[in-house]
């Protein structure tokens, strides 16, 4: 793929880039086999956690765990092994969290959930990364056709539970995946609230490719903001939405972003 965002070498952008979303990913386990993915924000004095609705729909506040890589460890990609005996390989969820109240807001459509957390008490979570959208009051740039897709797949991840405790083996799954227009006849698609990206048609470790993947509802979907020209290039992450389903077509349909912050300024002022 031709890099689209500078001219620093492509292999050294996307692993920024896998970084920076690494520290802004967690997965989200509600109790049950329901396993998903959503992103810790900051806005305003809020602390919170935006995923798809559908993954926290039917489970109480006191249910919900979350999985997020450590501090110390380099993120993992599909087709990389963790090394033995390291963090990676077996981390530990944290106790569950400290949330506050959880709203979901119209499955299948906007298909939005949220998760109020206690501030003080979320920001000595480790592993919580909190990313700052006060900034996002606008619509999000929509210009370029590539984008960042990250999230906790189901099929890379193995949990066993111990009373409050989750030993897992995961992996960030990232791809980058491109914009496409609407190809018409999807259910419940509204070009004013979702956007359709293209899933891309690579192989995972071990040879499986993921046709129909679990556990990234509601990962953060990203736009890397090309860089001025004659600037030093710096990460840039731009959240744009939320990725909400996969059709059999391997397109995958996602939320934008305004609509996710004009529901979420309705959750907290009735809060």
């Amino acid at each position: 793929m031709k890099n689209p965002f500078s001219e620093v070498p492509e292999k050294e952008i996307y692993k920024a880039i896998r970084e920076h979303l690494a520290w802004h990913t967690v997965g989200i386990s509600c109790g049950t086999e329901s396993w998903g993915t959503g992103v810790p924000v900051k806005y305003k004095d809020k602390r919170l956690l935006l995923t798809a609705g559908h993954v926290l729909e039917g489970h109480e506040r006191s249910t919900i765990y979350f999985v997020a890589r450590p501090d110390a460890e380099l993120v993992s990609v599909p087709g990389e092994k963790a090394a033995k005996g390291s963090p990676l390989e077996k981390m530990k969820c944290q106790e569950a969290l400290p949330v506050i109240k959880i709203q979901v807001i119209d499955v299948p459509v906007k298909d939005v959930g949220i998760i109020l957390l206690d501030a003080a008490k979320a920001d000595a979570l480790r592993g919580l990364h909190f990313f700052n959208i006060d900034s996002l009051n606008r619509k999000a740039p929509l210009g370029e056709d590539v984008v960042a897709l990250a999230g906790f797949a189901q099929q890379i991840a193995s949990r066993t539970r111990t009373q409050n405790i989750v030993e897992t083996r995961i992996r960030l799954y990232t791809e980058f995946p491109k914009m496409i227009d609407d190809p018409g006849n999807l259910i419940n698609f509204d070009k004013s609230i979702h956007f359709l990206l293209r899933f891309p048609e690579e192989e995972l470790a071990g040879g499986e490719l993921l046709n129909d993947l679990h556990g990234i509802s509601g990962c953060g979907v990203w736009k890397p903001i090309k860089n001025e020209p004659g600037k030093v290039w710096r990460i840039n992450n731009h959240l744009i939405g939320l990725q909400i389903r996969v059709y059999e077509s391997r397109i995958i349909k996602c939320t934008k972003i305004e609509v996710v912050l004009n529901e979420l300024r309705k959750f907290l002022s009735a809060t």
